[in-house]
């Protein structure tokens, strides 16, 4: 008898497999609820903005890269500390680089924020002050 997957038995492992590591990373950090509300934010800006699609492709690029950032740097510190369960100055430095990209993506994705409603919310504004 053949006790190998199938392909699709395969494939639903491994969305399950992910949906798990997702479960784990809205549950036990507390960054990725912080960028969910930042992310929601973001949204009804865009939203009360009415913002273009092309800035709506580029917000969710921005905000996809902080979760992805995010996930990334949660599996260091996981691997980090199975690895390195004592205090280790290059473990650390580890650690330190895997949240330096989150944090690098979050302002690069600040900056897009500001280029996409920077000039909306000073149209709102001039509209407002007449």
């Amino acid at each position: 008898m053949n006790t190998k997957p199938s392909f699709l038995q395969q494939r639903v492992a491994a969305f399950r497999h992910a949906f798990r590591g997702l479960s784990f990373l809205f549950r036990t950090q507390a960054h990725a609820r912080i960028h969910t509300w930042a992310a929601i934010g973001v949204i009804a800006l865009g939203v009360w903005l009415q913002v273009s699609w092309g800035a709506w492709a580029m917000l969710a690029l921005c905000i996809g890269s902080v979760f992805v950032a995010e996930t990334f740097n949660t599996s260091v510190e996981e691997l980090t500390n199975l690895v390195s369960p004592n205090y280790n100055e290059r473990a650390g430095r580890t650690k330190d680089l895997a949240a330096a990209a989150v944090l690098l993506t979050s302002i690069m994705s600040i900056v897009c924020g500001i280029f996409i409603f920077g000039p909306l919310l000073w149209a709102k504004l001039e509209i407002l002050l007449k």
